[in-house]
């Protein structure tokens, strides 16, 4: 995972996204910088999709967590899925362990129709790919 680091507005980053959120109108509108500096115990990083999906993958081959936990994590089902939503980021990420399968999608946006289109187009991927249902 070498393009996830902390979030730490005091240092350059290359290839940093800008932010942005759509407005109450449906516009869309830089979003204002948010020190996550503390929020790095419980996730304040900057990741890529990439970087999401090979964590993904770790969750379910057994280089990150054992069994018992992996079963944990899963909850009974081969299939798991999350959202995170961040000033001006929103991520969605499916791992499938029956398939062997993690879909990451991340968007440089927030608002109320970014999680419902990356939830739609990773669950229509995921069928792509594995033939499997969705939310």
């Amino acid at each position: 995972m070498v393009g996830t680091v902390l979030d730490d507005p005091g240092s350059a980053m290359e290839h940093r996204a800008a932010f942005y959120r759509e407005t109450e109108d449906g516009a869309i509108a830089p979003e204002a910088p948010v020190d996550n500096t503390c929020k790095w115990g419980a996730g304040g990083f900057v990741s890529t999709a990439e970087d999401v999906a090979h964590f993904g993958m770790a969750m379910i081959d057994g280089s990150l967590i054992g069994e018992p936990t992996q079963q944990l994590f899963l909850r009974g089902s081969s299939v798991y899925s999350a959202q995170g939503i961040g000033a001006g980021g929103t991520a969605f990420l499916i791992v499938d362990a029956e398939h062997g399968l993690a879909i990451s999608l991340l968007a440089n946006l927030t608002g109320n129709t970014v999680g419902p289109a990356l939830q739609e187009i990773a669950w229509e991927i995921h069928r792509g790919v594995a033939g499997g249902g969705g939310d």
